[in-house]
């Protein structure tokens, strides 16, 4: 039997079973790898969800104080509450696939075995789907919530089961129109690579916030939001009027529309993916206090490719975010702080990519010789960031520099919280997911930072009281990133072969 009739022999379904099996046991095996042993692993991912589902409870108890929801205002709210559940998770599943590496170890591997192609690819496309699912339903899991506290079973189970068919929905939208905003870059510029996929990236961004910001009520919507037939539909669910005939197509139509464009788009063919290597200078090897070894931490981060595209990403969203506060006058809806939030997120990918030039520092200082360059390497790339977009704000807001600087020590807390998950969750290039998932906790933990902080916050009326406190959080913060990254360069003994 030739070698084309076994690969057509082999189902799908079976190729997504073993890839996802075999990611997800790869993925764990890193955690372990990292950690030292697979007690300590299951502990981690134990904490992990636990915290998660804490941040989940008490959000949602949170926020039911302030909505205090029940059947009517439900439908009233029906339409900002569709766009937020559909808006998050497609974010989310964009930040999966935009980490996601070209090529891993696990489709080197299949390469050589028969399974078609475009198979691996639809695997690892729904690895990504369901990585930002995940994400996007915990972070607007407290909204969803709401209907549960409504007192009414049928309202509870139309909400929250409406709520999963619109996460569901925007994951696969953000899939689509990523993958055919990256083909349709690939061929402008000629190849595949960094550069095609952060551009692919920004305009499905892009156009996701236009929905996003269109739909909602703050932004003056007069009807003519992209996402309000979601809206419409979940209104009738909880009891409203039923909408027009075409709204009822294209809401039901959705889904198995995007899953025949979805299984269409790989009879399209692809650009080679280019290799991404800039040209950043080569530092030479001195003292390990040198800042030329910062300088070697900047370069190697820079030159991962999934870290450069994230990059990219990143600064578009914080433009964007930027564009429309000029756009509309204000910032109602606090996304310019919720873009450097994400921006504080870069510390994610800061151990993972570099972790194999560790021998460097074992050979010219110690063991934890690279823990104060990589970190001065992540906070010049955050400080830049903060420095450009905080006077792009105050241009086109009018806001004094007193608000950016209040906002600093919060982002900076962020930015250290983020680079001690990035060591717990170290991203390899072995498997497509372990950038995504180590992404997905970071916003999710770093949201739940967000809001208990603030409260604690804003529990305090004292100006000296709040900056003491800011002092301490910033404090414990970095001193949590230096315990996690001495005690794994001290116990993490394949560090310098890994």
């Amino acid at each position: 039997m030739s070698q084309a009739a076994i690969r057509q022999r082999v189902h799908p379904l079976a190729v997504t079973a073993a890839v996802h099996r075999i990611t997800w046991r790869i993925w764990f095996n890193d955690v372990a790898r990292s950690l030292g042993s697979r007690a300590k692993a299951r502990t981690l991912i134990l904490a992990i969800l636990a915290a998660i589902a804490a941040w989940t409870v008490w959000s949602s108890l949170e926020l039911g104080k302030q909505l205090g929801l029940d059947p009517e205002t439900g439908r009233e709210i029906a339409a900002p509450v569709a766009s937020v559940m559909f808006a998050m998770p497609a974010l989310a599943t964009l930040m999966a696939v935009l980490y996601a590496p070209d090529r891993t170890l696990l489709s080197e591997m299949l390469s050589v075995l028969p399974v078609k192609e475009s198979h691996v690819r639809g695997a690892t496309r729904w690895l990504t789907v369901a990585v930002g699912f995940c994400g996007g339903l915990v972070v607007s899991a407290p909204l969803a919530l709401q209907f549960v506290f409504t007192g009414s079973f049928s309202v509870a189970l139309a909400g929250v089961g409406y709520a999963l068919f619109a996460a569901l929905l925007g994951c696969l939208t953000t899939q689509l129109l990523t993958e055919l905003m990256q083909v349709g870059a690939a061929r402008f510029l000629g190849r595949s690579g960094v550069m095609a996929q952060g551009i692919g990236g920004l305009i499905t961004a892009a156009l996701l916030l236009y929905a996003f910001m269109s739909s909602m009520p703050i932004n003056g919507s007069d009807g003519k939001g992209v996402l309000l037939p979601l809206g419409d539909v979940l209104a009738w669910f909880l009891g409203g009027q039923i909408p027009a005939w075409w709204v009822l197509c294209l809401v039901g139509g959705a889904l198995p529309v995007l899953l025949i464009a979805l299984d269409a788009l790989e009879a399209v063919p692809r650009k080679e993916s280019a290799p991404w290597r800039p040209r950043l200078g080569r530092p030479p090897a001195s003292s390990s206090n040198s800042p030329t070894f910062m300088l070697l931490e900047l370069r190697q981060w820079l030159r991962y490719p999934p870290n450069a595209v994230l990059l990219l990403f990143i600064n578009g969203l914080c433009a964007a975010a930027v564009v429309a506060v000029a756009l509309t006058g204000g910032d109602e809806l606090g996304v310019f702080y919720v873009a450097l939030g994400v921006a504080s997120a870069v510390g994610i990918g800061c151990y993972g990519p570099t972790r194999r030039h560790h021998w460097l520092y074992r050979v010219t200082g110690s063991p934890t010789a690279w823990i104060g360059p990589k970190f001065r390497a992540v906070l010049m790339i955050w400080a830049v960031m903060m420095a450009v977009y905080g006077t792009a704000f105050m241009l086109v807001s009018g806001a004094g520099p007193v608000e950016i600087l209040l906002a600093l020590p919060m982002l900076f807390v962020e930015l250290c919280a983020s680079c001690a998950l990035g060591l717990l969750l170290p991203v390899s290039r072995d498997q497509s997911i372990g950038g995504a998932v180590s992404e997905a906790v970071a916003v999710v933990g770093l949201l739940g930072l967000t809001f208990g902080l603030q409260s604690m916050l804003a529990a305090s009326a004292n100006l000296l009281t709040s900056l003491a406190i800011q002092l301490a959080m910033m404090g414990a913060a970095f001193g949590w990133y230096l315990l996690t990254a001495k005690w794994l360069a001290l116990h993490r003994t394949e560090m310098a072969s890994a």
